[in-house]
């Protein structure tokens, strides 16, 4: 059984890695992508918002749609979903290609975050190592995406065009591969009624929780997406520091993810601290990042920030009460499309009239309002 979960939970791994890849496959390349299909920054932040729009949608639709796909469909399902996707611009290599593409492979990867958790709950709350294995997911979305930032310029760099896409193509095939050739691992037991630990959650004190996700996606999602290009035009900062800078709350999330859902499965008090902790580095990273010239301050900040955020939200531990897990799950995927898509469309209308220090602020006070709502209203919460 042991085996079987771990081959479950590898398939699980390599699905959401290539999901995250076509999500990051975007910030890497902007620079090229504005001068090949000649777009302002408002269109470039909306390729990476439009990737949250349909996501919010299934989100809603969830509870009676996706909540009745069985386990082993959902990673097949959303799979397919992101291949199409990818598909679609690769033939007609085209800005509304390329939104209508990335629509669709945004479903894929929504599907994946809302069942994703809660099978991993599933799978492995018996033996009190939910976190932890949640730690170890969660790292996919930052690998993805520090191996987007080093791969795709070069693709690019070197045969242009839309050619970055063939190279999500291929890592999303595999990950189908492997869901269809190992589908007979795919299956969790049910659990017993009277076995059922960690899998349900409180709404009332979900509803903080879910604001600031909406509020770390808002700022680091826009960060991504511009700080490269801006380090790069703007800052006139080698690519080198660059790619550090743009990547470090992705480097955060691979070296302290596991770390911390490991100390957090032992000292589950300390959840709330990290979010609090890490929303306020993550803001003063993106206010050093405009105002001074401490690349090495900003990037650890940021790796701070962005390691131990998404772990405490997903096992925040005074939620897990009273309703299903999988509402959870739909309820920080709706909110993380908010933050998605709000975010960089904002950030990048403000960019578009030359305002580059009010963007900055602003994902400044997306992390500053998410640190107050974590003291004030994760603490209230806490005593319910």
């Amino acid at each position: 059984m042991q085996k079987k979960k771990l081959i479950f939970f590898l398939i699980i791994y390599t699905s959401f890695f290539s999901s995250a890849f076509t999500f990051h496959s975007i910030p890497p390349i902007l620079t090229a992508l504005i001068s090949i299909l000649n777009i302002t920054p408002f269109k470039s932040g909306l390729l990476m918002s439009i990737y949250s729009l349909l996501g919010i949608i299934i989100g809603l639709l969830s509870f009676k749609i996706i909540k009745n796909i069985k386990d082993r469909d959902i990673l097949i399902l959303s799979n397919l979903c992101t291949l199409v996707g990818l598909i679609i611009p690769s033939i007609f290599n085209n800005y509304s290609a390329l939104l209508i593409g990335r629509l669709l492979s945004g479903a894929g990867f929504t599907i994946l975050s809302i069942r994703i958790p809660g099978i991993i709950t599933k799978l492995f709350s018996s033996v009190n190592k939910t976190s932890f294995y949640i730690g170890i997911y969660a790292t996919s979305v930052p690998l993805a995406a520090i191996l987007s930032f080093y791969i795709l310029p070069i693709l690019q760099t070197k045969y242009g065009g839309f050619y970055f896409l063939r190279f999500n193509i291929y890592i999303t095939l595999l990950a189908l591969i492997l869901s269809i050739l190992f589908i007979k691992y795919l299956i969790i037991e049910d659990i017993p009624e009277n076995k059922k630990v960690e899998i349900y959650f409180n709404f009332e004190k979900f509803i903080p929780l879910s604001i600031i996700w909406a509020l770390f996606n808002a700022g680091t999602i826009s960060f991504i997406t511009f700080s490269f290009n801006y380090s790069i035009q703007i800052k006139h900062i080698s690519s080198t520091i660059s790619f550090f800078i743009g990547s470090s709350t992705m480097i955060g999330g691979l070296i302290l993810a596991s770390l911390a859902g490991f100390i957090l499965d032992r000292y589950k008090h300390l959840i709330r601290l990290f979010i609090i902790i890490g929303c306020m580095f993550l803001g003063l990273g993106f206010l050093l990042f405009y105002f001074s010239k401490w690349y090495l301050i900003i990037i650890l900040f940021l790796i701070i920030g962005g390691g131990i955020i998404p772990i405490s939200i997903f096992s925040y531990h005074t939620i897990f009460k009273n309703q299903s897990v999988d509402k959870k799950f739909s309820l920080l995927a709706i909110t993380m499309g908010i933050g998605s898509i709000l975010g960089p469309l904002i950030t990048g209308s403000i960019m578009n009239i030359g305002n580059g220090i009010y963007s900055y602020l602003l994902m400044f006070l997306f992390m500053s309002t998410g640190s107050l709502l974590g003291t004030i209203y994760l603490k209230k919460t806490d005593r319910i």
